[in-house]
């Protein structure tokens, strides 16, 4: 998400923009922000047009780490979701459950 989002032109990247994305809470965004800073995946500077936030930006280490974990990510999906398999039907159908309710 991180290297997508800062691919944008000009776009600075936030903690609450990431988090707002993913669906992940405050908290848990923070603590994963932190662990990612810990392994020297991630930078986290202050925002430079607002003083409550801060921007991120991948270390060249969390890049390629994120540029090899693509492929397989996808290479699972599309392992997963070129079949019908009787998984694949019953999460299917659980979702459909979930959305009409």
């Amino acid at each position: 998400m991180l290297l997508w989002l800062s691919s944008q032109p000009d776009n600075i990247v936030t903690q609450k923009q990431v988090a707002d994305l993913t669906s992940i809470d405050k908290m848990s965004m923070s603590d994963l922000t932190g662990t990612l800073l810990k392994k020297k995946m991630l930078r986290r500077a202050p925002h430079c047009r607002d003083g409550r936030a801060y921007s991120l930006t991948l270390t060249e280490k969390g890049r390629q780490l994120v540029l090899k974990a693509v492929p397989v990510v996808e290479g699972i999906d599309a392992m997963f979701f070129s079949k019908n398999t009787p998984s694949l039907i019953q999460l299917i159908q659980n979702l459909r459950y979930l959305l009409d309710k």
